[in-house]
């Protein structure tokens, strides 16, 4: 005689075994997909901050090569455009401007990157040959690039 009850019983425990194991192999995947939203949020911040500094270097760069440019005008020129331009009134009163637009481009550029005046004064100095202070470029800022 067939037993049909120890043949239930056995099938029962077979599919309680498999649910056990399927139910762990779940939790272990949940695990994982935690993990995984975790390093993706990690990653995506550091994204982020790379792209936010890969603007601000690609900025510097620009601003460099318009010192650049700047400095090889100058020299190009025998000296700074000041010297090129017309006297504004018969007598010549009064000191000329030492920065023209591109220097006032390069200033306005660096100051709003947030660079202090003594660096670019040091950046303006090395670009053009000529010395330029902390004073000088922050006076610059304050009267022509607001």
């Amino acid at each position: 005689m067939f037993d049909w009850k120890s043949l239930k019983l056995k099938k029962t425990v077979e599919l309680e075994n498999k649910n056990t194991h399927l139910f762990s192999k779940v939790e272990r995947l949940e695990n994982e997909n935690a993990d995984l939203k975790q390093s993706l949020a990690y990653a995506e911040t550091l994204l982020k901050e790379y792209k936010s500094r890969l603007g601000l270097l690609r900025s510097e760069i620009s601003v460099i090569g318009l010192v650049k440019t700047v400095a090889r005008n100058n020299s190009s020129n025998g000296g700074s455009e000041i010297k090129r331009k017309t006297v504004k009134n018969e007598r010549g009163a009064g000191r000329k401007s030492r920065a023209d637009k591109k220097v006032l481009a390069a200033i306005t550029t660096l100051k709003k990157q947030g660079l202090s005046y003594q660096k670019i004064a040091d950046m303006l100095t090395e670009a053009t040959g000529e010395k330029w202070s902390k004073s000088t470029v922050g006076y610059i800022a304050q009267k022509h690039c607001n």
